[in-house]
């Protein structure tokens, strides 16, 4: 017996199969709508960070992200990661593998894992990530 695919499998299939085919990224449908990537403001734009929250429940939330910078190792305790990159030229560091990022990969970190996302050329990174439950601020532990 199948199990019926979930949310955030259907997300991540849209994403990769809109990478592919030349259309403009990203559309992100739900119950609530469309959303489509934000029009970072010039306040955002001059943050190395930006993140905007694009819905939450309990079970996960969804974020948009562009970064100028690399990310400290870090590991989250409580929450999975799936991140589906938009753009910027990147490498994901998870665990003791590394990968060199493209349009359209989808990037899954199980909770306990470390990882950490490093920019390798000038072009800011940007990505949808979604935690699962919600993301938690405190649920940032950063490794030496």
């Amino acid at each position: 017996m199948s199990r019926p695919h979930t949310p955030l499998f259907l997300l991540t299939l849209a994403l990769t199969s809109a990478c592919n085919t030349g259309r403009e990224l990203p559309r992100v449908i739900g119950p609530e709508g469309v959303d489509a990537e934000p029009v970072w403001s010039t306040e955002e734009l001059a943050k190395e960070t930006a993140v905007r929250l694009a819905r939450r429940s309990a079970e996960e939330s969804h974020h948009w992200l562009r970064t100028t910078v690399s990310e400290k190792p870090h590991t989250h305790d409580r929450s999975d990661l799936t991140s589906v990159v938009l753009g910027g030229n990147t490498r994901m560091h998870v665990g003791e593998q590394v990968y060199d990022l493209q349009v359209g990969d989808v990037v899954h970190v199980p909770r306990g894992v470390p990882h950490w996302l490093e920019l390798v050329g000038s072009e800011p990174a940007r990505a949808y990530v979604i935690f699962a439950p919600a993301f938690d601020p405190s649920d940032r532990r950063f490794i030496q």
